[in-house]
């Protein structure tokens, strides 16, 4: 059976997430979802020191996240033709890359 989307979800590498969008475009759903899931108290408790921008736009701007990692590396990602779950997979696999790398590493 799979994880719940929201156990795929850790701010553990995380240094910053950007979350931009105008609310009146349909194309929203997804990015909405998603800054719901990093805002719950159990994915921010991974990691404490991240910080979350929320940036509402009001000109027709295209959902995007941005994340930035604690290792200078960023990630981007434009929601608008994304479900939360591609989202919340692309998002998991980028933090499995870094487990598995901090594992090799020890």
């Amino acid at each position: 059976m799979a994880a719940p989307i929201g156990e795929l979800i850790t701010l553990r590498f995380v240094k910053q997430i950007t979350v931009e969008f105008c609310p009146w475009e349909r194309n929203v759903r997804s990015i909405r979802q998603f800054l719901s899931y990093i805002g719950n108290s159990k994915v921010r408790n991974t990691n404490q020191k991240c910080t979350l921008k929320t940036s509402i736009k009001h000109d027709g701007t295209n959902p995007t996240v941005h994340i930035n990692y604690v290792d200078g590396q960023n990630l981007l990602f434009k929601t608008s033709h994304l479900s939360l779950s591609e989202l919340v997979q692309k998002f998991a696999e980028s933090n499995e890359t870094r487990l598995n790398k901090e594992a090799s590493e020890s």
